[in-house]
């Protein structure tokens, strides 16, 4: 009669944990593995039903073993202790995951609404996320098959006003793998509607370990600071140049002292208006200041005096 008893309490303890085990599939999310686990309790139990049914039609050729069925109880108590125990871990372990998901989901939401682009690969190397401006200022999304040896060539990353690609050893994000921040301002991305510019900033990210886990750029578009500086540069030579065309006036001019041509580095003579013309941006009109129009006056009513005499 005990021996039936302890029989039947077992079954039930395997009964519920093939319950608890059940319940585990949509904590864990993992349901093969929990209904192969369940299929095996399930199946002791049946064993246990098989034992009972024994006890019960009193077969001569069943000898139960109290020691053997006691045993069988204890395992079975350890069993669903085990199981009953390890739920809140995995539900500890579920909210984790959730929580990380969600915080995710945060940083993401949070990179997209940057006002730089953002471009993060993974420690081997391959390309992990960029955010949308990263995406149209590069013209690509993520290609995560790329190596980093091939980051330059796919997007079409050159050093500044060349026809050479970016060196990947030089690349913020390549260094950053070695653990190292840099700054560079000489990248240019080709693209089919205009080239534009780059000032890029790298550096790793480690985890709590202090072990490697992304390198991660900042960049921002300064196509029009280096387009301004183009044209701050272009403005300095033209003004350079003229300084020094000013320069070749200074000094001593040979001029003559009659028609006041004026001998050129050549030994060549020319009308002076023609020689000021060539080497300044200055030009002539002819005129006459007030002692010479008035003596200009003088000699024309003299003239006509003596025409009026004669």
């Amino acid at each position: 009669m005990l021996t039936g008893f302890i029989i039947v309490i077992s079954g039930l303890v395997q009964l519920i944990s093939v319950f608890f085990a059940l319940r585990l599939i949509r904590v864990t999310g993992g349901i093969i593995a929990w209904i192969f686990i369940s299929s095996a309790i399930g199946l002791m139990g049946v064993r246990r039903m098989f034992s009972l049914a024994e006890v019960a039609f009193n077969n001569p050729s069943y000898h139960p073993n109290l020691s053997y069925e006691l045993l069988g109880l204890l395992t079975s108590l350890l069993m669903l202790l085990g199981i009953v125990l390890i739920s809140p871990l995995f539900k500890t372990i579920r909210q984790s995951k959730e929580a990380l998901r969600d915080s995710e989901q945060r940083l993401f939401k949070f990179l997209e609404k940057l006002p730089v682009g953002v471009f993060i690969i993974s420690a081997d190397g391959k390309p992990f996320y960029a955010n949308k401006l990263a995406r149209d200022m590069l013209g690509k999304g993520i290609f995560p098959n790329v190596k980093k040896e091939q980051l330059s060539e796919v997007y079409e990353a050159y050093i500044e006003g060349t026809d050479e690609l970016y060196p990947a050893e030089k690349m913020p994000i390549i260094q950053a793998l070695s653990g190292v921040s840099s700054r560079i301002s000489d990248m240019e991305i080709r693209k089919p509607e205009g080239n534009i510019f780059l000032d890029v900033f790298g550096t790793p990210i480690y985890d709590e370990n202090k072990v490697l886990k992304f390198a991660v750029t900042a960049f921002a578009n300064i196509t029009d600071r280096k387009r301004g500086e183009q044209e701050r540069e272009q403005l300095i030579t033209e003004l350079q140049k003229a300084l020094a065309e000013i320069k070749t006036l200074r000094g001593i001019l040979p001029i003559c002292c009659s028609c006041k041509k004026i001998r050129d580095d050549k030994g060549l003579w020319t009308q002076m208006e023609a020689y000021v013309r060539e080497h300044t941006e200055a030009d002539f009109t002819h005129g006459y200041c007030p002692e010479c129009a008035k003596k200009a006056l003088e000699e024309a009513h003299l003239f006509l005096n003596e025409s009026q005499q004669e």
